[in-house]
């Protein structure tokens, strides 16, 4: 049992993560377990935060996406932060996270995928969250209207929209929308309110929403957050940001045109 803890601490790079774990899970060591893949993982299981979240992983994927909001911090929220858009919201835990980094923020979660939006909004009504969240079934893409997405058993941080040409065999049809029109029905549904953080998750599709990117179109917006993937280069995204009047404040690396990026203005 030893040698299976020790597997996990030998990565001195991920000690300050470690600590966050001990400090933030009620359940530290399950949590450490499930991320590392550690032999004994199974799922699904509960992991509970010292400030009374309760999250059910149901796969790895689940266990990495707590750890990166969690124990690598890997986004920021401001506290006062009122309205906040989260797309890609997967099963939610940016959303419920979020929500309570700033607890006056009203939240906007855009999940496209059936099942993976039914996860969302259960964890969302299990936190006590639905009067200050509002959960919508769609996505983002270069034009609106509908989109394919693959219904293999792939985990749910990794399913993407598939490319318009690509014949619907094998797949689900989603509502999209352009971050122009998402943006204006955010700011309809809110009173016109400035956008605090627009947090962008969405499996690659940032490459053909957001180089082409009115910079008027993200006047509202005073942070964005963007994780970027390969294989195409993330030149294109930043320069479109920094045309509407971003800088890049941090970006923080997981490989080749893999990671995450935080603009403000």
């Amino acid at each position: 049992m030893a040698a299976r803890w020790l597997e996990a601490f030998r990565h001195l790079e991920k000690t300050p993560e470690l600590w966050r774990c001990f400090r933030r899970f009620e359940n530290w060591a399950t949590m450490t377990q499930h991320f590392f893949a550690l032999p004994g993982s199974a799922y699904p299981v509960e992991v509970r935060t010292r400030s009374g979240l309760h999250i059910t992983l149901q796969e790895f994927c689940d266990a990495l996406a707590v750890w990166e909001m969690y124990c690598r911090e890997q986004y920021r929220v401001p506290h006062d932060a009122q309205t906040i858009v989260d797309v890609g919201a997967n099963i939610g835990i940016f959303t419920i996270w979020a929500a309570r980094q700033a607890p006056s923020a009203r939240v906007f979660s855009f999940e496209p995928f059936p099942q993976t939006f039914a996860r969302l909004t259960e964890n969302i009504r299990s936190h006590g969250l639905d009067s200050r969240t509002s959960c919508h079934r769609a996505g983002l893409a270069a034009a609106s209207g509908c989109r394919s997405m693959s219904t293999e058993p792939i985990a749910s941080v990794a399913r993407a929209l598939l490319p318009a040409d690509v014949p619907g065999d094998g797949s689900v049809q989603v509502t999209v929308l352009t971050l122009a029109e998402l943006i204006k029905q955010v700011q309809d549904a809110n009173f016109g309110k400035r956008i605090d953080v627009l947090k962008l998750d969405i499996e690659g599709a940032e490459h053909e929403v957001l180089p082409g990117i009115a910079p008027e179109a993200l006047a509202p917006v005073d942070l964005i957050e963007v994780e970027y993937h390969p294989p195409l280069p993330k030149e294109p995204i930043f320069d479109a940001l920094n045309r509407a009047g971003f800088r890049c404040i941090k970006d923080a690396k997981a490989g080749i045109n893999l990671g995450v990026a935080h603009f403000g203005r």
